[in-house]
């Protein structure tokens, strides 16, 4: 006696073709992620070493040192730059998951906090010293509004970044200012009241910063939710 079932016709399962499909979704997904993360790293890795490069001309003597008339120029070409890597970073880490991106942003976000503690303490001493030449301040000051700009643009890369940790070197570095601040007006002989308007802005400035990194108050929270948004809609695509 004969098996109706012998009768139906034979089909080859689905599993196996959903298995393949699946599997070659993680590796274009896997392909994406690695791609971006590799180009972002390359382009935030020369928009820092180009900072780092920038501030050392400017501070250099002689016949080396900065000229001046072309830093917004320079600015404006590592800014891009870091763009450029910045937004990358964000797809590698939210649109396509990556695991290791996090872990590498944050390496590079105390690397630009020890580069902009650095600055800070180079900025002191210079207006320690009160030179007669202070056409340099306003581009020390433009340098040290894009480090921390840079600083914070890394902290929204990350998903559960706390900022409130780099708030606490920078605030030291502030008291070391307030330091040289009262040593210079109280206690030496020939200090200029003029500078004290420049000491007063990066003082106030750098601890106005810091204080808001350390009280957590969510100032960028908004900024946050709007790049979630974003990334959360692109991953739901690459899903689909």
């Amino acid at each position: 006696m004969s098996n109706p079932q012998d009768n139906l016709p034979k089909v080859q399962p689905f599993v196996q073709e959903d298995t393949q499909a699946a599997s070659n979704g993680m590796s274009k997904r896997a392909l994406l992620s690695q791609t971006t993360m590799i180009v972002s790293l390359v382009a935030l890795t020369l928009a820092i070493v180009g900072g780092a490069k920038l501030a050392i001309d400017l501070f250099l003597e002689g016949s080396h040192q900065l000229r001046t008339d072309t830093l917004i120029a320079s600015l404006v070409a590592l800014g891009l730059a870091y763009l450029f890597g910045w937004i990358l970073a964000l797809a590698s880490t939210r649109a396509y998951a990556n695991l290791v991106m996090p872990l590498v942003i944050r390496i590079y976000t105390w690397i630009t906090l020890a580069g902009i503690g650095a600055l800070y303490v180079r900025i002191i001493f210079k207006l320690f010293q009160q030179p007669d030449n202070i056409a340099r301040f306003p581009f020390y000051l433009m340098l040290l509004v894009a480090g921390m700009g840079v600083l914070l643009g890394l902290h929204l890369v990350g998903e559960d970044h706390d900022l409130r940790p780099f708030s606490v070197p920078l605030l030291l570095l502030s008291l070391f200012q307030l330091c040289m601040i009262v040593y210079r007006y109280v206690f030496t002989p020939n200090a200029k009241p003029g500078f004290l308007v420049w000491d007063l802005v990066f003082f106030f400035g750098m601890l106005s910063i810091s204080g808001l990194m350390l009280a957590y108050l969510g100032v960028l929270t908004w900024l946050r939710r709007a790049v979630d948004g974003i990334f959360k809609n692109l991953a739901v695509k690459e899903t689909e």
